[in-house]
């Protein structure tokens, strides 16, 4: 909130909450076929 640019930490920050996000709302976890087994690696990978 309050950003104009988006860097490589916020970016970072975004994924984790939403990982965070699905995983506490949806109950997901990895393997799951959820978008928790796009974004892991893709956290893992920024």
């Amino acid at each position: 909130k309050g950003e104009t640019e988006i860097s490589a930490e916020l970016a970072a920050r975004m994924l984790r909450a939403a990982i965070d996000g699905i995983e506490s709302l949806g109950k997901a976890v990895p393997g799951d076929k959820t978008m928790i087994d796009a974004l892991e690696p893709a956290y893992a990978a920024f």
